[in-house]
């Protein structure tokens, strides 16, 4: 029986993060998501789709997802992406707080 490989992108993230906000603002009152805590988040995010996983298609399987941040392992054949630029990871953090933000 062959299993599924369930991948997570920009749009994912985007969805993640938009859902995280929304429960933050509604089950704490003083949450808030100021400059700071806007751009951490997008580019951690970022970071994770580019440089953990597949910086071409901005993606990650769920398996190396789970290895890294579950397990903080460095997962069986995992090789280093192409070298990551601040503009590309910029960009993507774009993509992603895009999604986020629409209401």
């Amino acid at each position: 029986m062959r299993m599924m490989m369930v991948f997570f992108d920009v749009e994912t993230f985007g969805e993640l993060r938009k859902d995280r906000l929304h429960l933050c603002q509604c089950e704490i009152p003083s949450c808030t998501y100021g400059e700071t805590e806007i751009s951490v988040v997008f580019a951690e995010s970022a970071l994770i789709l580019r440089g953990f996983g597949n910086s071409t298609s901005e993606s990650i399987d769920e398996i190396t997802l789970s290895s890294f941040m579950e397990f903080e392992r460095i997962p069986a054949g995992y090789s280093q992406p192409v070298q990551l630029t601040m503009p590309a990871l910029l960009e993507t953090a774009t993509k992603i707080q895009a999604i986020a933000t629409v209401s």
